[in-house]
C-alpha cells in the first residue's frame, strides 16, 4: 500500500500561503510592492480589527485588464518573469507570482481594477482560492484590493496572531519600510478610519528618517560612495545622537528592504568605535548594484539576499562608515620664517558620554552605598580594558566587573523593596513614546509583571504607550531602560518570571562597559559587593576574579 500521496490543491496552496503570508503585515507588504510595480504614485491602506476583518489597499497605478484580472490570483501568475534568465536580472519588487495566490488561498479576496486608457474596469471575488463572481463595471483608474476574514479557513494560523493593536503596529512598521523602498510614492495608512501614518513623496528619505527618529534633518550626515559598479548611500545621525535600541537601522538593497547578516556585521564593525556599547544610531544604508550580482530569490518573503561579491560589499559598507567619522588631518603651510603647525580637526564633535540621550541616573547607584556596613578598605589602581578595574587588597588582586556588580546590587535592592514596600516615582510629565510591533506584543504579555515592579504604563493610541510612574531606584533613566528591555526578544519562564524580568531590567539600567567612572565610584561599588557577600550577577556571571599573592608567587617560581 503506497504511503506517499500528492497533496490536494487546496492543502498545497494553504502550505504555500503560510510561507509568504504570516500575518496582516505580510499582506500589506505584498500589495504595496505590487502597487509599486504598477507605477503607482499614491497608495492608501485601510485596516479594520488589525487587518483580520479587512485590509483595503487602493492605488493609482496602471491597473489591469479584465483578462489579466481573471488570472492574476492563480499560482505563479506574473507579468514580471518570462524566462529563467530573468531570475538573474530581477529589477521589480515582485516576481514570483505567489503573493495574490497566497492571499487568495487564506481569505475572501476582492480585486477591482481599470487600466488608465480603458473605458471600463472589472471586479473579481475569490473566496478561499475559488472564484465566486466576475463582472465588468465602471471604476476609477487603478486597483483596489480588499482582503477580508484573513485566515478564517486556517484557524491554527489565526491562533498565532497577536492582538489587533499589536498587528496594527506591525502593519505600521511595514508601511514605513515601504516608504523607504519607494520614496517617490505617497503612502497613507488608516486604522478604523483614523490616519495612523501619512507619507508624502516630497519628504524624501532624509525627511522620513528625521520624522521616524524624532531628530531634525540637520542632525544627520549624508554620504554617497561608489566602488566599481556598487553605489552606497548613507544617511546617519551624528555621533552625539543615538538610541538604546537598533529600531532605527534600515538596510536597502536595490530599493528593497532587507534583514541581512552581512550588512549588519559590516555596520557594527564600521561603527564599533563611534558609539558606546548598547547604543545605536539612526541609519539608512541604501546599496545599489547590478541585479545579476545579488540573488533576491532566497527567502519566501524576500527579506534576505545573497551577494555574489560578499567581501566587496562588506568592505564598502565598513570603510564608508569608518571614514565618515574619522578625524581629518590638515596641514597649513607657512613661510620659511614661520613655524609650520599641524592641526587636527574633526568634522563632528568628539564622542563623549555626556550625550543628549539620557544615561542611567547615578543617583540610585550612589544611594546603594548605605545598604551594607563597610569592611577593610581596598585600593583601585587602574582601569583594565573597557570592562574592568584592578582593585588591590592586602594580599590579593581583583579584576572587577563593575557593570555586573552594579547590576547585582540594583537587583538586590529591588528585591528588598518589593518585600518591604516598593518605592515608585510618579512622573511630573508622563512620557509618551512609540514602540515597534514586537515590543508592543511583549508589553501586552508582561504588563502585569512590569506593573508589579513599579512601572505604570498605559496604551496611548496605535503603536504608542504612555509611562506615568517608574521604580524610584531607576530614576530618570527609566524610559530608556524600559524601551531597551522591550526591544529584546527573550523568553521568560513562567515560574520565576518576576525575578527574570527584574534581572534583565537591572542589566539594562546598570553602568555600561566603557563608561567613565571615578576610582571613588568603583571603590564604593566594590566594597558594597564584598560586604554583602555577592559573587555573581543575576545571570550567573562572576563579579570579579581574585588572584592571591601566594598564587602569584607560585606562578613566578617564588618560595612560599
Amino acid at each position: 500500500m503506497p504511503r506517499i500521496k500528492i497533496l490536494p490543491e487546496n492543502i498545497a496552496r494553504k502550505i504555500a500561503a503560510g510561507e509568504v503570508i504570516e500575518r496582516p503585515a505580510s499582506v500589506v507588504k505584498e500589495l504595496c510592492e505590487n502597487a509599486f510595480d504598477a507605477k503607482a504614485k499614491q497608495i492608501e491602506i485601510e485596516l479594520y480589527n488589525g487587518g483580520l476583518s479587512l485590509i483595503r489597499v487602493r492605488d493609482n497605478g496602471l491597473g489591469m485588464s479584465p483578462e489579466d484580472l481573471k488570472i492574476c490570483y492563480l499560482p505563479h501568475a506574473t507579468s514580471k518573469i518570462e524566462s529563467e534568465e530573468d531570475l538573474l536580472r530581477i529589477k521589480t519588487w515582485g516576481f514570483r507570482g505567489e503573493a495574490l495566490s497566497s492571499i487568495a488561498a487564506v481569505s475572501e479576496l476582492t480585486i477591482s481594477s481599470r487600466e488608465k486608457e480603458a473605458l471600463i474596469g472589472a471586479r473579481i471575488k475569490i473566496k478561499f482560492g475559488k472564484e465566486v463572481s466576475f463582472l465588468e463595471k465602471g471604476l476609477a483608474p487603478g486597483t483596489i484590493v480588499e482582503v477580508a476574514n484573513l485566515f478564517a479557513n486556517v484557524p491554527a494560523r489565526k491562533a498565532f496572531l497577536k492582538s489587533p493593536r499589536a498587528e496594527t503596529a506591525r502593519v505600521s512598521e511595514i508601511v514605513k519600510l515601504m516608504a523607504f523602498e519607494n520614496p517617490q510614492a505617497s503612502l497613507n495608512l488608516k486604522t478604523q478610519g483614523k490616519v495612523l501614518f501619512d507619507y508624502n513623496y516630497k519628504l524624501g528619505r532624509l525627511g522620513l528618517m528625521a520624522e521616524l527618529s524624532g531628530l531634525k534633518t540637520e542632525n544627520f550626515l549624508m554620504e554617497e560612495l561608489e566602488r566599481g559598479d556598487l553605489r552606497l548611500s548613507i544617511i546617519i545621525s551624528q555621533n552625539e545622537y543615538y538610541f538604546p535600541t537598533a529600531r532605527f537601522l534600515y538596510f536597502l538593497v536595490n530599493n528593497r528592504v532587507v534583514k541581512d547578516k552581512l550588512i549588519s556585521a559590516a555596520v557594527f564593525e564600521g561603527l564599533k568605535s563611534v558609539y558606546p556599547k548598547g547604543r545605536y544610531p539612526a541609519l539608512l544604508l541604501a546599496l545599489t548594484l547590478p541585479p545579476e550580482k545579488v540573488d533576491v530569490n532566497v527567502h519566501p518573503a524576500k527579506w534576505e539576499v545573497r551577494f555574489r561579491e560578499e567581501r566587496l560589499v562588506f568592505e564598502l559598507i565598513k570603510s564608508g562608515l569608518e571614514n565618515l567619522f574619522k578625524p581629518v588631518v590638515s596641514f597649513e603651510v607657512k613661510t620659511e620664517e614661520e613655524d609650520i603647525p599641524v592641526s587636527f580637526s574633526s568634522p563632528k564633535e568628539d564622542f563623549s558620554l555626556s550625550s543628549k540621550v539620557a544615561e542611567p541616573s547615578p543617583e540610585p547607584f550612589q544611594k546603594l552605598a548605605s545598604l551594607f556596613p563597610e569592611k577593610p578598605s581596598f585600593q583601585v589602581i587602574s582601569r583594565f580594558g573597557k570592562e574592568f578595574f584592578l582593585v588591590l587588597g592586602e594580599e590579593e588582586l581583583y579584576i572587577f566587573d563593575y557593570h555586573a556588580a552594579h547590576e547585582r546590587l540594583l537587583f538586590e535592592k529591588w528585591k528588598k523593596e518589593i518585600k518591604e514596600g516598593l518605592k515608585t516615582q510618579p512622573l511630573l510629565v508622563p512620557q509618551v513614546f512609540s514602540v515597534t510591533g514586537k515590543s508592543l506584543e511583549r508589553l501586552e504579555t508582561l504588563a502585569p509583571v512590569l506593573n508589579s515592579l513599579g512601572f505604570e504604563i498605559d496604551f496611548f493610541g496605535e503603536g504608542k504607550i504612555i509611562l506615568r510612574s517608574v521604580p524610584a531606584l531607576l530614576g530618570s533613566s527609566s524610559k530608556e531602560v524600559l524601551e531597551s528591555f522591550l526591544a529584546e526578544e527573550i523568553n521568560f519562564s513562567t515560574e520565576n518570571i518576576i525575578e527574570e524580568v527584574m534581572a534583565q531590567i537591572s542589566c539594562k539600567a546598570a553602568r555600561k562597559a566603557g563608561e567613565k567612572l571615578s576610582f571613588e565610584e568603583v571603590l564604593n561599588l566594590f566594597k558594597e559587593v564584598k560586604n554583602a557577600g555577592l559573587s555573581h550577577c543575576p545571570h550567573g556571571r562572576p563579579l570579579y576574579w581574585r588572584i592571591d599573592l601566594d598564587e602569584v608567587r607560585r606562578k613566578l617560581g617564588r618560595k612560599i
